[in-house]
């Protein structure tokens, strides 16, 4: 890897984040390739709403031409920076 640097803080546009609870009403139909309603609900989920990470933090979208997707695993870098900077504050204010 080159041209390493310390990445910007990302603790405002995470808090803009709404973590939801949600269920899939449709799903992918490999043959038909398309999305078709399910009869029953699936199960609850918890996760975020890609269209609106997309208006905060847009490269965590991705939009193949079907729906768009929340990339979660380019999230968990920007969590630990932000746990990283809480701790840091925490101990300050603990005087540590």
């Amino acid at each position: 890897k080159t041209n390493i640097v310390d990445a910007n803080s990302h603790t405002e546009d995470l808090k803009k984040l709404r973590v939801v609870n949600y269920q899939f009403s449709h799903q992918w139909d490999e043959e038909k390739e398309e999305f078709t309603e399910l009869e029953e609900l699936d199960e609850r989920h918890i996760g975020l709403i890609a269209q609106e990470v997309e208006q905060h933090l847009p490269k965590l979208v991705s939009d193949y031409g079907g729906p768009k997707s929340v990339k979660y695993s380019l999230l968990v870098p920007m969590l630990l920076q932000t746990v990283q900077e809480l701790l840091d504050r925490v101990a300050a204010l603990e005087g540590g």
